[in-house]
């Protein structure tokens, strides 16, 4: 906590920290900073009772320095110094309350350290009943995921260690094929599950990745006993996916997903669609894409994969209600829009902008163009991509209404805006934007064509049929085909 110039505790760590902690969460770290056993500075306990009474938002006039040092010391000078030290103590603590809780809720990996300790002082009943007792748990997880594998591999090993050194007869196994196998199955799922990240990464990020070993498991898999583990399958099929986008393996993996949803982490589901989502791109028109998405997103919706502790990432918000209004589903994408707002995460500060664009966006598509324009005027402007979808949308709706003056200042203004934060866009956004701006400019310029008008909106066509990137590319095309 090195800034001496802090005037509230709202802007130290502990209490950003703090801001994450449910209700629950804070009455428990009450409870953990009186125990003696954590913690024997009273100083602390008071320090922590004068900031919780400022829960949850931790935002107040009052919250300073100055206060918190009246309050532990009331009769003494003020020394700013002393609240930042009890601050970095605190904070400490209360860190070391989240390890405790994370400890607490791996119930398996709590266990693995009762049996090496049992291990080590050689308490043979008991490391025997833990073992017992700990693959039992472990059998009944249902997800069986590079998690459940890397648990396996460390049960089998320590089991492994346990005969080794106190029951070797020099006969059999001693554990090190059942240790080994369960190794290989966590290695090749996370060797995997890498390779697939980095893969999906360079998509988007010409980063020169080197894929070691990536052939030769992909070699090795189908031919071994480890390929009809569902989490390997998984995997082997996204990585094919990924390196070589066809159909076969975008179904095929779209299906195993589906099977073994189950025993997949809500984590890795949300990978394996996220790689099926922007697969789909490369395999299918975009009618046929915009179908096969808004059946992903009401998959993801339903088994809870694309929420988030309970809440929605603003683009996967605003990419779901688009999808719908390609589709036409307006009524759908009003309702979900209603329903989802608020589950929008919470420290999103553009929350009411997304909120208000995609009201906009619904508008425009029920051809309600004056409150269109009224939830546009709504808007902030603080992302540089929110704008450049409020741009695009008034500029349909001058279009649609026929406010040539307003719409000759807003190509302007719009193109200067572009270059003006190019280097602020990505340049795929740059291009469907730039693009879009030159087509429906030259659209409204035929509204006016004495000549040759039904030629030159017939070369639009073609012209804009061609384009992989230009935004709004259905509404262009419905409108010159009019």
């Amino acid at each position: 906590m090195a800034k001496t110039n802090l005037q509230y505790l709202s802007e130290t760590r502990l209490v950003k920290l703090l801001l994450g902690f449910s209700k629950a969460e804070l009455k428990q770290l009450a409870d953990f900073v009186r125990s003696p056993y954590f913690n024997k500075n009273e100083n602390l306990i008071k320090l922590y009772t004068f900031i919780q009474a400022y829960a949850p938002r931790f935002k107040h006039k009052s919250f300073t320095f100055n206060l918190a040092f009246e309050r532990l010391f009331p009769d003494q000078v003020y020394k700013k110094e002393r609240i930042i030290k009890l601050c970095s103590k605190l904070m400490k603590l209360a860190e070391q309350f989240v390890i405790q809780q994370q400890v607490a809720k791996k119930e398996m990996k709590s266990k693995l350290l009762l049996l090496d300790y049992y291990n080590k002082v050689n308490q043979n009943s008991l490391f025997e009943a833990t073992l017992k007792n700990i693959r039992k748990l472990n059998d009944k997880q249902e997800e069986r995921n590079s998690e459940y594998y890397q648990l396996s591999f460390a049960i089998e090993s320590e089991y492994a260690h346990y005969l080794s050194a106190k029951l070797d007869d020099q006969k059999g196994d001693v554990n090190f094929q059942p240790t080994t196998n369960s190794l290989d199955i966590y290695y090749l799922s996370q060797k995997l599950e890498q390779l697939c990240q980095m893969k999906n990464r360079q998509q988007t990020v010409p980063f020169p990745y080197r894929f070691d070993l990536a052939q030769e498991i992909i070699t090795f898999l189908p031919q071994s006993i480890y390929y009809n583990i569902p989490i390997i399958q998984i995997w082997y099929t996204a990585f094919l996916l990924l390196d070589n986008p066809v159909l076969a393996h975008y179904q095929q993996l779209k299906k195993l997903v589906r099977e073994h949803q189950t025993r997949i982490a809500i984590q890795e589901k949300r990978a394996l669609y996220t790689y099926l989502e922007n697969s789909s791109a490369l395999l299918m028109s975009r009618q046929e894409r915009y179908v096969e998405l808004f059946e992903l997103y009401q998959l993801q919706l339903k088994d809870q994969t694309i929420y988030s502790d309970g809440y929605l990432q603003p683009l996967s918000f605003r990419n779901i209600i688009t999808v719908a209004l390609k589709l036409k589903e307006n009524r759908w994408a009003e309702q979900f829009l209603e329903e989802h707002q608020t589950l929008i995460v919470p420290d999103y500060t553009e929350k009411e902008d997304m909120v208000s664009l995609c009201k906009a966006l619904i508008l425009f598509e029920q051809k309600q163009y004056d409150q269109t324009l009224d939830f546009l005027n709504l808007l902030k402007y603080n992302n540089v991509y929110t704008k450049l979808d409020e741009r695009r949308v008034r500029l349909k709706v001058y279009f649609e209404l026929g406010f040539d003056d307003l719409f000759d200042d807003l190509i302007n203004s719009f193109r200067k805006f572009i270059s003006k934060n190019k280097t602020q866009i990505n340049e795929v956004y740059i291009n469907l934007n730039r693009n879009f701006v030159n087509a429906i400019n030259t659209m409204q310029k035929l509204k006016y064509e004495v000549k040759n008008q039904q030629a030159k909106r017939n070369d639009l066509i073609i012209k804009i049929q061609t384009m992989s990137l230009i935004a709004e590319k259905e509404w262009l095309l419905t409108k010159l085909e009019i």
